[in-house]
């Protein structure tokens, strides 16, 4: 399929969403449901798009359907064989976290303030080691971390709370250099 990869999850109900989606290795399933994807256990649901190979360089980046409440959002090079990953985090609708989870482990990289609502677009970048989290377009937390190299476009939900709700995801990469990429940073900041 050709990039950027995109679903608006306008279709049945699903458990699993199905598709060309993965559940990540050892975590719930992401579901469809009116609509819109959730997850299906109390924990962490996760899913990476599996129809494309994405660069390195890439992003993710997902509409909220709701935040009355805490831990979803867009994922960036999620491993295929563990729960690895970058995580961008709407959290209770007044900040955004990024976060690492390398096997399991979650790290908190970064956080930023900021009221975040139903509708909002949150979206995760890594070019290199550079991470930015993204929120209606405007840089919020820009974020140096070299701990994983690689993966796939895809989202994760905490929960199976319809409240957390994620729908209009899409996924691509970047052609450009890392240090244009940089360059375009600085200007737009």
């Amino acid at each position: 399929m050709a990039l950027p990869a995109t679903d608006n999850f306008n279709r049945a109900n699903a458990n699993p969403i199905g598709g060309n989606w993965t559940t990540v290795t050892g975590k719930g399933n992401i579901q469809i449901v009116s609509n819109v994807a959730i997850g299906t256990i109390s924990g962490i649901n996760a899913a990476y798009w599996n129809a494309d190979a994405f660069s390195n360089n890439q992003y993710s980046q997902v509409k909220l359907g709701a935040v009355a409440s805490t831990w979803f959002g867009p994922a960036v090079r999620f491993s295929s064989s563990a729960y690895t990953g970058y995580l961008a985090e709407s959290s209770n609708g007044t900040s955004l976290v990024l976060y690492k989870v390398i096997a399991g482990t979650t790290t908190s990289l970064a956080s930023y303030t900021v009221t975040v609502s139903a509708g909002d677009i949150i979206r995760l970048e890594v070019v290199g080691s550079t991470l930015t989290v993204k929120h209606n377009g405007t840089t919020r937390i820009t974020h140096t971390n070299a701990e994983i190299a690689s993966g796939s476009c895809g989202l994760w939900v905490n929960d199976s709370d319809a409240a957390k709700s994620l729908d209009d995801w899409e996924g691509g990469s970047f052609s450009i250099p890392v240090a244009m990429y940089h360059y375009q940073l600085m200007r737009n900041s």
